[in-house]
């Protein structure tokens, strides 16, 4: 008989503003019989939606 190994997958994502009404994120992924590889694809995949829906805003610096 074979024994089936339960997996929990968490994500917690903080999303901020800044003064100048940029957005920013700070995340991380925990996962519980996961292999490495497994965590870093979720990983990839979370950090693409972010930067998806909230763009880097890269300020035009003046030249003076």
């Amino acid at each position: 008989m074979e024994t089936q190994v339960a997996k929990s997958i968490r994500y917690r994502v903080n999303i901020s503003r800044g003064m100048r009404g940029a957005f920013g994120f700070e995340f991380t992924v925990d996962g519980e019989n996961y292999t490495k590889d497994e965590i870093m694809a979720e990983v990839a995949v979370l950090q693409a939606m972010l930067e998806a829906k909230y763009p880097l805003q890269i300020e035009e610096r003046i030249k003076t």
